[in-house]
């Protein structure tokens, strides 16, 4: 079956989402409006590893290759992706694919092979949680599922007069992307740049496929959130807050609002998105929503060495400290310039 491989490129290949839409197991992050924006902010290129049956996919393993003068020229499935398991035919294994990427990384100088999601033979570099919320169009039975603490904070919030409305215009995004800043900063991590979420807005929020909501208090905007969807699936991709309104519990009004819009549009599935095992606060905050957990391995293949590695990325204490110091200019220009490398 792998002998009839081919390396597609999404973005230029005419009928890649028909193909996709007609082979169950794809999610959003396979599309090309995600490779779109990732190629247009990044520049990394797309090497779909597919093989065709007729007019579906039948195995699929989406790779970019990032290349890097600080981190080396790698292949990861898929970068800025919680999750991205490799489709695979009747009989075929994640290890036999990974065999095929990787003699092709080996003659073109990759360091690693990065997949996110899946079972290998060999050690993970390291695993996260997925959660996932079933939808309704009855939100009075989703409500009625979530936990106590979720219900109050969702009622204080409307008691004080926060709104939260839905935007899928471009003017959303820069007030989206301020709350971003702040966000980051507050948890000693660079925002990614801003080009990253126009290319958002014009390749999937425009395109109907996403939308941005924002919570405000007295014609200020105190949080928000953006989401992808497709087909009948709902993805939590990130979400901001201003710290000095955080009383009035705007996050979980926007997450609540957000469950009856994707619930009342025919979505019967919302993705959390991941954590890490060791935000055990994070953890609980979504099993509060009545979620589903499930667990997610990263497998990262150093081509180097011929095996599993084990890696992470975790960020030290001290060095969150130092980016929580910086003004967000800096910090703005520090993600600018590092994200790309980091893939």
């Amino acid at each position: 079956m792998l002998q009839d491989m081919q390396i597609l490129n999404p973005i230029e290949y005419v009928c890649w989402d028909e193909l996709t839409d007609r082979r169950d197991g794809f999610n959003f992050f396979y599309g090309s409006h995600w490779a779109r924006v990732i190629c247009e902010t990044y520049g990394y290129r797309p090497l779909y590893f597919a093989v065709l049956d007729g007019d579906s996919i039948d195995t699929l393993l989406p790779v970019m290759e990032v290349r890097s003068i600080l981190t080396g020229t790698r292949g990861v499935s898929l970068p800025f992706t919680d999750y991205c398991e490799p489709i695979l035919g009747e009989g075929v294994e994640m290890d036999h694919v990974l065999e095929y990427v990787s003699r092709y990384g080996r003659v073109h100088g990759w360091k690693s092979i990065q997949v996110r999601g899946g079972r290998c033979e060999g050690t993970a570099a390291e695993s996260f949680y997925v959660h996932r919320l079933n939808l309704e169009p009855d939100c009075n039975r989703i409500f009625s599922r979530l936990d106590g603490s979720r219900k109050r904070n969702i009622k204080k919030a409307s008691r004080e007069g926060v709104e939260v409305a839905r935007h899928c215009d471009e003017a959303a995004v820069g007030r989206y992307y301020r709350l971003h800043c702040k966000t980051r900063k507050r948890q000693g991590v660079p925002p990614q740049p801003y080009r990253f979420f126009n290319n958002m807005h014009r390749h999937i929020i425009s395109q109907g496929l996403g939308c941005i909501m924002l919570a405000s208090f007295k014609g200020r905007d105190i949080a928000g959130s953006v989401f992808f969807n497709f087909r009948d699936q709902a993805f939590y991709k990130f979400g901001a807050s201003d710290r000095l309104f955080q009383n009035l519990r705007p996050a979980d009004l926007v997450m609540w609002e957000a469950v009856k819009w994707f619930a009342g549009s025919g979505c019967r599935r919302l993705c959390f998105g991941r954590t890490s095992p060791d935000n055990e606060g994070l953890r609980r905050y979504k099993a509060a929503w009545a979620t589903e957990e499930k667990k997610i391995d990263y497998y990262k293949y150093d081509l180097q060495h011929d095996g599993f590695i084990r890696s992470s990325t975790y960020v030290s204490p001290g060095r969150r400290r130092l980016l929580q110091s910086v003004p967000v200019f800096m910090s703005r220009l520090l993600g600018r310039v590092l994200y790309r490398h980091v893939g």
